[in-house]
Protein backbone atom coordinates (compact mmCIF):
# COMPACT_ATOMS: atom_id res chain seq x y z
CA UNK A 1 0.00 0.00 0.00
CA UNK A 2 1.37 3.36 -1.03
CA UNK A 3 0.22 6.55 0.66
CA UNK A 4 -1.91 8.75 -1.59
CA UNK A 5 0.74 11.50 -1.51
CA UNK A 6 3.26 9.09 -3.10
CA UNK A 7 0.96 7.49 -5.69
CA UNK A 8 1.80 8.22 -9.30
CA UNK A 9 5.46 8.90 -8.50
CA UNK A 10 6.84 5.40 -9.11
CA UNK A 11 7.01 4.23 -5.48
CA UNK A 12 4.55 1.34 -5.96
CA UNK A 13 6.24 0.21 -9.16
CA UNK A 14 9.61 0.24 -7.44
CA UNK A 15 8.27 -1.83 -4.52
CA UNK A 16 6.83 -4.48 -6.83
CA UNK A 17 9.98 -4.58 -8.98
CA UNK A 18 12.19 -5.01 -5.89
CA UNK A 19 9.99 -7.86 -4.66
CA UNK A 20 10.19 -9.63 -8.03
CA UNK A 21 13.95 -9.08 -8.16
CA UNK A 22 14.30 -10.60 -4.69
CA UNK A 23 12.35 -13.69 -5.77
CA UNK A 24 14.41 -14.12 -8.94
CA UNK A 25 17.64 -13.92 -6.96
CA UNK A 26 16.63 -16.03 -3.94
CA UNK A 27 14.36 -18.81 -5.19
CA UNK A 28 15.78 -22.20 -6.09
CA UNK A 29 17.24 -22.23 -9.56
CA UNK A 30 15.34 -23.97 -12.34
CA UNK A 31 11.99 -23.66 -10.58
CA UNK A 32 8.64 -22.06 -11.27
CA UNK A 33 7.22 -19.60 -8.79
CA UNK A 34 3.63 -18.41 -8.61
CA UNK A 35 3.15 -14.94 -7.14
CA UNK A 36 -0.33 -13.90 -6.03
CA UNK A 37 -1.64 -10.68 -4.56
CA UNK A 38 -4.81 -8.73 -3.94
CA UNK A 39 -5.40 -5.38 -5.60
CA UNK A 40 -7.76 -2.67 -4.40
CA UNK A 41 -10.72 -2.10 -6.72
CA UNK A 42 -9.59 0.00 -9.67
CA UNK A 43 -5.88 -0.80 -9.22
CA UNK A 44 -5.75 -3.97 -11.34
CA UNK A 45 -4.40 -2.12 -14.39
CA UNK A 46 -1.37 -1.00 -12.35
CA UNK A 47 -0.40 -4.62 -11.68
CA UNK A 48 -1.26 -5.77 -15.21
CA UNK A 49 1.25 -3.21 -16.52
CA UNK A 50 3.88 -4.95 -14.36
CA UNK A 51 3.12 -8.37 -15.84
CA UNK A 52 0.41 -9.71 -13.52
CA UNK A 53 -2.79 -11.31 -14.81
CA UNK A 54 -6.12 -10.33 -13.25
CA UNK A 55 -8.35 -12.86 -11.51
CA UNK A 56 -11.50 -10.83 -10.69
CA UNK A 57 -13.20 -11.62 -7.41
CA UNK A 58 -16.57 -9.96 -7.11
CA UNK A 59 -16.72 -7.59 -4.14
CA UNK A 60 -13.10 -8.18 -3.10
CA UNK A 61 -11.08 -6.28 -5.64
CA UNK A 62 -8.88 -8.24 -7.98
CA UNK A 63 -6.60 -11.13 -7.30
CA UNK A 64 -3.51 -10.96 -9.47
CA UNK A 65 -1.12 -13.74 -10.56
CA UNK A 66 2.32 -13.88 -12.08
CA UNK A 67 4.33 -16.96 -12.99
CA UNK A 68 8.11 -16.61 -12.71
CA UNK A 69 10.56 -19.00 -14.32
CA UNK A 70 13.74 -19.03 -12.24
CA UNK A 71 16.67 -19.85 -14.53
CA UNK A 72 19.67 -21.97 -13.67
CA UNK A 73 22.20 -19.98 -11.67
Amino acid sequence: VVLAAWQGKGAGKQIVQKCMEYLRQNCLSETRVSVGLLAAPGKGAFYEALGFTARPRKGQGHGMDMKLEIPAQ
